[in-house]
């Protein structure tokens, strides 16, 4: 399944148009990378392909376990930003909405033949969110 057909599923669901019984199931073919992820591949942290970004929110993407960001680009690319649990996410000061301005920073790797980025922080609205430690490690998985 390509993450294109897996965020527009996520993109129904959130819409109220996919019985959440649906969803689930395929999140629960996901294998773990320490954390959910929408994709049925595995990702990891690769710290030579970390980059920084700036752009508008388009898409906010939340399932009963995750969170994810489609942001259109300055250049008018389009970046899918994985950026954690939603556990994790609700516990944060971070309330965002479609066409809000952010600066990502985070892994950019590929999974399935196509890119995301797994969010190392977000900055919005003159605030700063963390999601992983400088060398990836995420903070939802510290003990």
């Amino acid at each position: 399944m390509t993450l294109t057909t897996i965020l527009a599923g996520a993109l129904l669901l959130q819409q109220g148009v996919m019985p959440s019984n649906s969803a689930d199931k395929s999140f629960d073919r996901a294998r773990s990378t320490g954390w959910y992820t929408h994709y049925s591949g595995s990702a990891a942290w690769d710290a030579k392909s970390v980059i920084s970004f700036d752009g508008k929110v388009i898409g906010i993407i939340q399932s009963a376990r995750s969170v994810d960001l489609m942001v259109r680009l300055v250049n008018g690319g389009t970046a899918f930003v994985e950026l954690g649990p939603k556990e994790y996410f609700d516990g944060q000061a971070l309330h965002l909405s479609p066409t809000d301005s952010v600066k990502i920073r985070g892994s950019k790797v590929m999974v399935n033949g196509e890119s995301l980025v797994l969010c190392q922080e977000i900055r919005h609205r003159g605030s700063k969110v963390a999601f992983r430690t400088p060398d990836g490690k995420p903070f939802w998985s510290l003990k």
